[in-house]
């Protein structure tokens, strides 16, 4: 990065100059540390939750980078495409708050179906109902948009949720009735 001089009063010639410090984007402000790649991540799709909630699918990944606080390139070091970090942020927002207890819950027929199903949404809407899931999943619903191939918001839950590994399955559900 080039230094872009600032004019400071001196006692000698007028054309003395001082140098700004540069600036490293890779520097956490508030702890005033440096971030590991794995850091920077998590951070950037945090952000991107927030900026996707605010702004929609359609704002502009040159925007968010300055809302971050770093350049394009650099968010696209750590996701290639626009539709990689949206992936990123279905992940965390949908697939990531899903708590395999609620599967166990679900099929435990020790419970009462009404008191099992009464626990299982008093758990899920305190997890699910924020501002930034209802709105990611009101645009994702209005957004017919293809994700790399994938056409639908089932289809991410689906894809995603084979890569989570959980220890109950869908398909466990249905056939344990």
């Amino acid at each position: 990065m080039s230094q872009s001089p600032i004019p400071t009063p001196s006692s000698g010639s007028p054309f003395r100059v001082k140098r700004a410090a540069p600036r490293d984007v890779s520097v956490d402000s508030r702890r005033g540390r440096r971030l590991s790649p794995s850091e920077r991540e998590k951070c950037i799709a945090a952000a991107a939750v927030t900026f996707f909630s605010t702004h929609g699918f359609d704002g502009q990944t040159r925007e968010l980078a300055a809302a971050l606080g770093i350049t394009q390139p650099l968010l696209y070091r750590y996701f290639p495409s626009k539709e990689a970090l949206i992936e990123r942020v279905f992940q965390d927002v949908f697939v990531g708050r899903w708590d395999p207890f609620w599967e166990e819950l679900i099929i435990d027929r020790k419970m009462d179906l009404e008191a099992r199903l009464t626990q299982f949404y008093v758990s899920y809407a305190s997890v699910i109902l924020t501002p930034e899931w209802v709105r990611l999943f009101t645009l994702a619903g209005l957004k017919s948009a293809d994700l790399k191939g994938v056409s639908s918001l089932a289809a991410v839950f689906t894809s995603a949720k084979r890569t989570k590994k959980p220890r109950g399955s869908c398909e466990a559900l249905a056939c344990k009735r």
